[in-house]
């Protein structure tokens, strides 16, 4: 068998490196960009804790936690979805969707955070349905349609949709 060079398509001529900045504290770490190229990841805040964050229009949002210490922003999607893992109040991991609001009713996501109770947990964010026997979760990605996939603690690979969470190993696929 011989191998061929693949032809090269990258239509990019140049790249642009951008500092995204932090929230606070010395380290960030990127994970994913969408369409409109806003990113994900996670910052050092200035009290030393890491949060999930999303830069848009040039501006970093901490998008919190689910109320535990910390949380990372994973992927997001083209509709400004993002998915992530966050430690909750009681100390678990789950992962968690969150579903932008449009404040100002032009059709796009301009609010990635909301407090409304003052209990320093993000509203907009929501930790994901675990299956049965399962204590804790972490996302992977989500797609345009919101679908969601990720793992339970064991390694058990799930999708989560509209109608609720597929635990693969159950349906003797894992």
């Amino acid at each position: 068998m011989r191998l061929e060079p693949l032809e090269n398509r990258c239509l990019l001529t140049s790249y642009v490196l951008t500092d995204l900045g932090s929230l606070g504290g010395p380290f960030t770490t990127a994970s994913d960009i969408n369409a409109s190229g806003q990113v994900v990841g996670r910052s050092e805040t200035a009290d030393r804790s890491n949060h999930a964050f999303l830069w848009t229009n040039e501006v970093m949002i901490d998008l919190g936690t689910l109320g535990g210490s910390y949380s990372q922003a994973i992927a997001i999607n083209d509709l400004g979805q993002v998915v992530g893992n966050s430690k909750t109040p009681n100390g678990a991991d789950a992962a968690f969707l969150l579903n932008p609001e449009d404040t100002n009713g032009d059709g796009s996501p301009d609010r990635w955070f909301r407090d409304f109770d003052g209990n320093g947990a993000n509203d907009l964010m929501t930790a994901l349905e675990l299956p049965a026997g399962a204590t804790s979760s972490y996302a992977s990605d989500i797609n345009n349609a919101g679908n969601v996939v990720g793992q339970a603690g064991g390694g058990t690979a799930l999708l989560w949709t509209a109608a609720g969470v597929t635990d693969w190993a159950r349906w003797g696929v894992a």
